[in-house]
């Protein structure tokens, strides 16, 4: 269902969320392979997005880099000059759990 996102354009492939959303079914397999059921929403945060790399892309450093227009410019929006990075973790949260919401549903 993840590839579906990604080919209406919901999600970026290769993009950081859709690579810990399917982590997290990867991780999920071997209970459904015993007989459980898929508990992928318990791996889901397993993976964050690495803070160091949110805090180099508000102080500017890469802006013009692919990764940062891909990844966090959508969040932040190009014309605002400062958002912290608990902000663009908080909304990268919320776009993986709409994904995992579409894929589920």
């Amino acid at each position: 269902e993840y590839q579906k996102l990604v080919a209406c354009g919901e999600l970026v492939d290769r993009e950081f969320i859709l690579v810990s959303l399917t982590e997290s079914l990867e991780w999920a397999i071997e209970g459904v392979e015993r007989g459980g059921s898929l508990n992928d929403w318990d791996f889901v945060f397993v993976i964050e997005f690495p803070s160091v790399e949110i805090s180099r892309f508000l102080q500017g450093k890469v802006k013009n880099q692919v990764l940062y227009k891909c990844m966090i410019e959508p969040c932040v929006g190009p014309s605002l000059d400062f958002v912290d990075a608990d902000t663009v973790k908080a909304r990268l949260n919320i776009e993986k759990c709409l994904a995992f919401i579409k894929a589920h549903v």
